[in-house]
């Protein structure tokens, strides 16, 4: 039995900071992202694991916005490796925000 947990740091924001054609992509492209990122679908949104060696440039090509990239630097900048969002998530200061 292991007495050492293993607690990983996760963004959660709303899905109003990005595009509905930044979700679009990534569902497109699901269960994973350029950049060795890996996608977990669920009811309210979706999680992207940034796994070790994630390259943020590798995303330049996808026509992502600038919300969404925006999100990920914050993300990594922060010591996380989770992007979690979320249609019920919250909104930040700071952050572009779209009608969906």
């Amino acid at each position: 039995m292991n007495s050492i947990f293993e607690i990983e740091k996760t963004l959660v924001a709303s899905s109003a900071h990005i595009t509905r054609k930044d979700m679009a992509t990534i569902h497109t492209l699901f269960p994973e992202l350029p950049g060795n990122c890996r996608l977990i679908d669920y009811e309210n949104g979706v999680i992207v694991h940034m796994l070790e060696g994630f390259d943020l440039s590798e995303l330049g090509g996808l026509g992502l916005s600038d919300g969404i990239l925006s999100l990920f630097i914050f993300t990594v900048s922060n010591g996380c490796i989770k992007l979690k969002i979320d249609c019920d998530g919250p909104k930040y200061d700071g952050f572009k925000i779209y009608e969906w």
